[in-house]
């Protein structure tokens, strides 16, 4: 049986994060098999409190499933080969509401309708967990001059 797609959070950027304020995930897929892979798909789900503002791949297409607020991220990747270009990366921005001191996730799940046969069906998802600042607070001139 063929080695399944590597999966991984790249990484959050900011961690932490200033709550409505942008965030940034990337995630990594790479076919480390010794044969290539049909039919890849990928489903992000950010935190509830996630609002996308963007996303992007650079193989296949993604579409957001529901509301943009709370919302999954579907990504059909097509075909992965083998070696080195057998990669994707997707790229989602959006901005998270929560309070300062809380924690949000994001969980990406390769191959969610198993489809692709693999020798491990246990290691097809990864989550990444960020933690939400108070909002950061502009103080805004007083117009009242000092006596």
């Amino acid at each position: 049986m063929p080695k399944p797609p590597i999966l991984g959070i790249e990484g959050d950027d900011p961690d932490p994060v200033p709550s409505d304020d942008t965030i940034t995930y990337t995630i990594e897929v790479r076919n480390t098999g010794s044969l290539g892979a049909t039919g890849i798909r990928i489903v992000d789900s950010p935190d509830a409190g996630f609002t996308y503002t963007g996303f992007s791949t650079t193989r296949g297409f993604c579409v957001v499933v529901g509301s943009y607020t709370g919302g999954d991220l579907d990504c059909d990747l097509g075909s992965l080969g083998t070696g080195p270009a057998a990669v994707a990366f997707i790229t989602v921005t959006g901005y998270v509401s929560a309070p300062g001191g809380a924690t949000v996730s994001n969980t990406a799940t390769v191959d969610p309708y198993d489809v692709v046969l693999e020798y491990d069906e246990t290691n097809n998802s990864v989550t990444i967990t960020t933690t939400v600042l108070a909002p950061t607070v502009t103080p805004t001139p007083s117009n009242t001059p000092t006596v």
